[in-house]
């Protein structure tokens, strides 16, 4: 069923079940739903995750008696039949009767009874006794009709698994030409294979400066190969050391000065060449604690 909202779920009235069997047979079978497209190919298979939901829905094709087009039938009136899985997990009934169907197929509506992993007794008819809601004649005649749909469950577990159509099988179909029905031999098809598999983690492509866009910092770009950015480098450059080293110079040789101004008489001149030596040598100080 490709989309649960044209589903009906609505409980008709009575059915009289038929009592002869014409030649046409009703060929039941289900189908995977990948990206809400049917998988048509022979013996579908699919693969999905551990635990993950997988959309069905179950087809119905009236075949004539000679496996030919010429009609001796006048398409579906009721249905009944088993969803049958080795899934090993608890399954939900099926959704509801196909949309396009739903109006005219009304009574005996069973949305099947989930037992193990199987989903039995799925059932529906059209109400061919009290007129409750309109008849459909021609119902999967000349196609495969969707009749019900809805999910199955993947088990935890990676394995191979299979689901089909089985258990009791019954249907009926219209008499040509007429609104009463008949019952009808029942087939089924191969239904599909489900390969559950743990889909494999994605590859990590973390850099070792911890980005995951593939531009590793660390590769071509090392700082120790005489571009080192801090002040003691390794190429004989320490520049912290020809700034000590000048400071400690000129400290000196205004110490030197100031005593000499002093001794010259010229006081002014010896303070302030005495004050500038002492900041000097301050400075000094700080360049080489540091």
């Amino acid at each position: 069923m490709r989309d649960a909202r044209r589903i009906s779920t609505g409980l008709g009235l009575a059915f009289l079940l038929p009592a002869m069997a014409l030649g046409a047979t009703v060929h039941l079978d289900i189908v995977p739903l990948i990206d809400n497209e049917p998988v048509t190919t022979a013996n579908p298979e699919i693969t999905v995750a551990p635990q993950a939901a997988i959309n069905y829905e179950v087809t119905a094709t009236v075949i004539p008696s000679d496996g030919g087009t010429t009609p001796d039938s006048d398409g579906l009136g009721y249905f009944r039949f088993d969803i049958l899985t080795d899934l090993g997990v608890i399954q939900d009934p099926v959704i509801g009767i196909e949309e396009s169907i739903s109006d005219s197929f009304t009574s005996l509506i069973k949305l099947g009874t989930p037992t193990d992993d199987d989903i039995l007794l799925v059932r529906a008819a059209q109400s061919t006794l009290t007129g409750s809601s309109p008849l459909v004649t021609g119902i999967g005649r000349d196609r495969a009709q969707v009749i019900v749909g809805g999910q199955l469950f993947a088990p935890s577990i990676e394995g191979t698994f299979h689901a089909s159509i089985g258990g009791t099988l019954e249907a009926s179909v219209f008499t040509t030409g007429t609104t009463s029905l008949e019952f009808a031999a029942v087939t089924t098809g191969t239904g599909f294979t489900i390969q559950v598999v743990t889909p494999a983690p994605a590859e990590d492509e973390t850099d070792t400066d911890g980005t995951t866009d593939g531009t590793d910092q660390t590769d071509g770009t090392d700082q120790t190969d005489g571009t080192n950015t801090e002040d003691n480098t390794t190429d004989g450059t320490d520049t912290s050391s020809v700034q000590a080293l000048t400071l400690g110079g000129l400290a000196l040789g205004l110490g030197a000065f100031a005593a000499w101004a002093f001794l010259s008489w010229a006081p002014l001149a010896g303070a302030v060449a005495f004050v500038l030596a002492l900041a000097t040598a301050l400075a000094w100080l700080i360049t080489t604690s540091g």
